[in-house]
């Protein structure tokens, strides 16, 4: 940077914006949902049934289950291990104090679907798929 002499003073000026963690695809604290509200929760998040069972696989055999935290307004996301068992989708928004996610199963196993709130709360859904084994000759 050049000095620019006006008046006998020597004006330096210089901009510096730290944008920590938005490289490769990162989100920064002050920037977008990732943030994390203030305070503490009202409530805690709970996810009923805590248990899905199924003895069929197939979207004829799909069950819900609702994720609930009262006087939430935030979104309510899903992470699950059930990859190539059942796929796992909200049914309607993600946003409020209690929000509903499906659960079709595809292949016998078992897999749990952990439901996040933006304060970091945590809430599990255990997933068994099982068939009957009956062989008809």
């Amino acid at each position: 940077m050049k000095p620019t002499l006006t008046h006998g003073i020597v004006l330096l000026a210089s901009i510096s914006i730290g944008l920590s963690g938005c490289a490769a695809g990162g989100t920064g604290a002050l920037f977008g949902p990732s943030a994390k509200p203030s305070g503490t929760p009202s409530a805690a998040l709970d996810a009923a049934p805590a248990t899905l069972t199924f003895t069929t696989v197939g979207a004829s055999s799909a069950q819900t289950f609702a994720a609930t935290e009262s006087a939430y307004t935030g979104t309510i996301t899903e992470t699950d291990t059930c990859s190539g068992l059942a796929t796992v989708a909200a049914t309607g928004g993600t946003s409020g104090a209690s929000v509903t996610f499906g659960v079709t199963p595809s292949a016998v196993g078992t897999c749990t679907v952990t439901v996040h709130d933006s304060y970091g709360q945590k809430a599990a859904v255990s997933i068994s798929i099982t068939t009957s084994g009956l062989v008809v000759q």
